[in-house]
């Protein structure tokens, strides 16, 4: 069987979803599959197999993200969630009457949209999944006030001095480990510092350890945290 047996084979596989629980994917998405086996062999051959000029694919592959690419669905454009999204879900949450789960929504809403995290980033799965994802938890916080370093064992009144807050990236999605995401200081009512600052001393409150995640709330019983379904 020839290598392009073997590739258009295979890319057909992952076109049709064979790969990812039967939802069909984009062209895009298969000439990404392609070019990394492109490379694999020519770090192993010290050449890649699938060109037949320098960034020029075999005819045959070309043909087939043609007819692919034909295929595909009209893109369709993605419109930015406005500011006013996540403010509405904080207030929300700040009701006399909203649950601590209804409140940590609302703080993760302003949290996640300020420092632009994917929502498998701090919540955790309904079903058990095969994932290296480490959310981000309380050991991934710290804090600052202007240049001075605030410890996460500092009483609440200075944690809530706090100008700019940090997340250490452990295996995130699309992030390289060790990374940092930060915000500082932006003033008006709705202050992703603080937020984040309140959601760290609600879970220290209540008996949270450091492996917890950042979306965990107290239920009135124990410690959970907010969990995500893929749709």
């Amino acid at each position: 069987m020839s290598i392009v047996q073997l590739v258009s084979g295979f890319s057909g596989r992952v076109r049709r979803g064979y790969y990812d629980r039967g939802h069909q994917v984009t062209c895009a998405r298969i000439q990404v599959v392609v070019r990394v086996i492109g490379q694999t062999c020519e770090m192993d051959l010290g050449h890649n197999s699938l060109y037949r000029a320098p960034e020029r694919y075999l005819k045959p592959l070309e043909i087939m993200f043609e007819g692919f690419t034909k295929m595909d669905p009209i893109p369709v454009p993605q419109v930015a969630v406005p500011v006013s999204v996540p403010e509405q879900v904080a207030l929300w949450g700040l009701q006399k009457d909203a649950t601590p789960k209804e409140a940590a929504i609302g703080d993760l809403a302003l949290i996640s949209f300020y420092y632009l995290l994917r929502v498998g980033g701090y919540t955790q799965k309904k079903r058990k999944v095969s994932t290296r994802t480490i959310q981000f938890r309380m050991c991934d916080i710290a804090f600052k006030c202007g240049n001075t370093i605030i410890s996460r064992d500092a009483p609440e009144e200075v944690l809530m001095t706090a100008t700019a807050a940090t997340l250490r990236l452990s295996n995130q999605k699309n992030g390289v480990r060790g990374s940092l995401v930060h915000c500082s200081a932006m003033g008006g009512k709705f202050f992703p510092v603080i937020v984040l600052v309140c959601q760290y001393i609600h879970m220290r409150s209540n008996k949270a350890v450091a492996d917890d995640i950042l979306s965990s709330f107290w239920d009135q019983t124990k410690i959970c945290a907010l969990e995500s379904e893929r749709r």
